[in-house]
């Protein structure tokens, strides 16, 4: 898995974003009971949140000497990369392009599709995901993507499209790609939601998902 695709799986899930959010917004590192405390997890689930981003190389961590015996404990804080991830957008942009033309060709919206349910967290096997959840999961995606999404009834307003200046001009290519994803995940989700269209600039800086539910 690339390093652009670990960014945006560790980025994908709410939980872990606001990890990021709290040891930013933090100018000290944290210990892990502290960083539970603010995000009101578990100390056990935050620990697994922070390996995937330690994995993804959104976080680092160092051993805190004190005076209390034992081994010391860990402290958290943010890497460069946590603060600059937005640009790996263009990253993961570039690897699904090539992949349409190297890795197992494929049309912008198959290619799309296969990173999508890569993007997103699929959940636990004999989990059952709700349309409804599975939708706001997949805008919560679309979001740490870059997107500004919300959702408006059927429909997934897009009012920031990162690839804006890529996009005009080239609308089979880039929004297929980005409607592929929304697929992907949905289909990882096990959702019985389905993405039908995407409408490219509606308005100047605003794209539209048409979904529906069989």
């Amino acid at each position: 898995m690339s390093d652009a695709t670990k960014v945006h799986r560790a980025m994908g899930d709410d939980s872990r974003s606001h990890i990021v959010d709290v040891l930013r917004a933090t100018p000290e590192p944290m210990g892990i009971r502290d960083i539970a405390d603010a995000v009101g997890l578990h100390v056990s689930t935050v620990r697994g949140h922070l390996e995937v981003l330690h994995d993804a190389g959104l976080v680092t961590s160092e051993r805190v000497v004190t005076d209390a015996p034992g081994r010391p404990p860990l402290a958290w804080t943010t890497t460069p990369a946590a603060t600059t991830s937005a640009d790996g957008g263009y990253r993961l942009l570039a690897e699904i392009l090539l992949s349409q033309l190297v890795d197992r060709p494929a049309s912008p919206l198959e290619s799309g599709r296969r990173w999508g349910a890569h993007l997103i967290d699929a959940p636990r096997p004999g989990t059952v995901v709700s349309d409804s959840d599975a939708v706001e999961r997949v805008v919560a995606l679309l979001d740490r993507l870059g997107f500004a999404p919300s959702r408006e009834d059927d429909t997934v307003l897009l009012r920031r499209c990162p690839f804006a200046d890529l996009a005009r001009g080239h609308e089979d290519l880039i929004c297929q790609t980005h409607l592929g994803i929304v697929r992907g995940a949905l289909d990882a989700l096990g959702s019985t939601t389905t993405a039908d269209a995407m409408v490219p600039f509606v308005e100047p800086s605003l794209c539209t998902v048409r979904l529906s539910t069989s």
